[in-house]
């Protein structure tokens, strides 16, 4: 099926009051707004989710959009644009929280370190 017929009719049924997920999940419909993630093209689709957060602007289940401005889609990106940065310099981290891209400067941890994003709190 080509792409535009696909984003025709994703358009349609998010107009119509549909939930959408799409990307790295199977396309689900339901109507519980906690499930929306609706991904407008393939280049903003990601299988990375925030599973807890200290970062203030940060939230569980938000989905890692970019890092420094390189775009992430699987798990090994986030590691990858993060080792050549030093720890404790700040960097731009971007999520997507529904259709929406949410942006704030995270401080850098260590790479071997299970969180990498220090949040202020973890960061002193």
């Amino acid at each position: 099926i080509p792409s535009n017929i696909i984003s025709q009719a994703l358009l349609k049924l998010r107009k119509a009051g549909k939930i959408i997920k799409r990307g790295a999940l199977p396309i689900i419909l339901g109507d519980d707004p906690k499930y929306y993630s609706y991904f407008l093209n393939k280049e903003h689709s990601t299988s990375v989710r925030v599973l807890k957060s200290s970062i203030n602007g940060i939230l569980p289940d938000d989905r890692i959009f970019s890092i420094n401005g390189f775009n992430v889609m699987g798990s090994k990106d986030v590691v990858r644009y993060a080792r050549f940065i030093n720890p404790g310099n700040i960097v731009p981290l971007c999520v997507l929280r529904s259709v929406e891209q949410h942006c704030v400067d995270v401080t850098i941890g260590g790479i071997e370190e299970k969180n990498i994003f220090y949040s202020e709190k973890n960061f002193e």
